[in-house]
């Protein structure tokens, strides 16, 4: 995929990326009215720190290390949001692809409440060969391959990964689409 240079509408760096997540039941039905939080580093692999308005597994994020304690990264918001699913299951959040950070491979992890109730935490990865040539080539971004593959992160499965993994589309303005359908079961 040829990804232009459109401008990311966060205030950090990188590919612009819409990310689209579906809410269904077991039966294939959409979650309307959910609330389904995601967040992930930036460019040069940092999370915010600011995680404030998160409940749960999420707002126990540890700060210092995953923000290796700088200052901009602690008080900042970036790369994180919470959303309510619309009649058709759907959220979608404008920002920018992820970077990578040591040991891991290139994830977003995202946290779904249903009436209060925390349903689900958990994450998804990209193609590799994707991230790769984004990292490689893209200005925004480290200049390196990523240092740890979907099949040999600790969180994924080895021989499953797949099902964890973003489907992805370059949109008509080059762009990114990012998108996963999450099956919960509701009863």
């Amino acid at each position: 995929m040829h990804i232009s240079n459109p401008s990311c509408p966060d205030p950090e760096n990188g590919v612009p990326m819409t990310l689209a997540l579906k809410l269904v039941d077991n039966n294939c039905q959409p979650i309307e009215n959910a609330q389904i939080e995601v967040w992930w580093c930036n460019a040069e692999g940092l999370y915010s720190g600011d995680n404030s308005d998160s409940t749960g597994s999420a707002s126990r994020f540890s700060t210092s290390f995953c923000t290796d304690n700088d200052s901009e990264a602690l008080a900042a918001r970036w790369f994180r949001g919470i959303k309510t699913t619309d009649s058709d299951g759907n959220v979608y959040f404008k920002a920018c692809f992820p970077g990578w950070y040591p040991s891991r491979t290139t994830h977003i992890h995202f946290r779904i409440v249903l009436a209060g109730t925390q349903q689900l935490v958990s994450q998804f990865c990209f193609d590799d060969d994707l991230c790769n040539d984004i990292y490689e080539n893209h200005s925004d971004y480290t200049g390196q391959s990523k240092d740890t593959t979907n099949s040999r992160d600790t969180v994924f499965p080895s021989d499953g990964y797949e099902d964890y993994q973003f489907a992805v589309e370059q949109q008509w303005d080059g762009s990114m689409l990012a998108y996963k359908a999450i099956q919960v079961d509701v009863n």
